[in-house]
């Protein structure tokens, strides 16, 4: 038994040395695979709008009302590549009672931000190239696997 302290001791010396830190795996790797190819969804968005001429500052004032609020077509993309980078990884990393909650709740948040981004009015200045990658990243949110609490941990 104590070997196996030792030797997990051993390995954090290393990876510390190193600088390196030790990223448990994702217990939802088929959500972690999702988060993935919607970061590089929201990637191609910026790709083919910035090739159409739509710069961060004309993303900037493209603005539609959700829930009342107005939000740029910049934040709402930005905020949907923040939580595919950050968010949502950390979540799914984790084993914390209602990180899937958590998880599944934001998605919603990023689905509806996208959908009123989808309907507006200003739509007309997208090109068929980026109205058809917004329409994908929107139907990409829909379509979230739905998967179960994995077993916790033994105390």
């Amino acid at each position: 038994m104590i070997r196996r302290y030792l030797r997990a001791a051993w390995i954090a010396l290393k990876l510390t040395v190193r600088g390196e830190h030790y990223l448990p795996p994702s217990p939802y790797p088929q959500l972690m695979l999702w988060v993935r190819e919607a970061e590089a969804l929201v990637d191609t968005i910026y790709r083919i709008a910035d090739e159409d001429g739509l710069d961060d500052a004309a993303r900037q004032k493209i603005v539609v009302v959700v829930d009342g609020r107005q939000m740029s077509m910049a934040l709402i993309l930005a905020s949907v590549k923040y939580n595919m980078q950050r968010e949502y990884p950390q979540l799914l990393r984790t084993r914390i009672d209602h990180n899937l909650t958590a998880f599944y709740a934001g998605n919603l948040n990023d689905r509806y931000r996208m959908q009123r981004l989808c309907e507006a009015e200003s739509r007309t200045l997208f090109s068929q190239s980026l109205e058809h990658a917004l329409q994908t990243l929107k139907q990409h949110l829909e379509a979230v696997p739905q998967v179960e609490s994995p077993p916790k941990y033994n105390s």
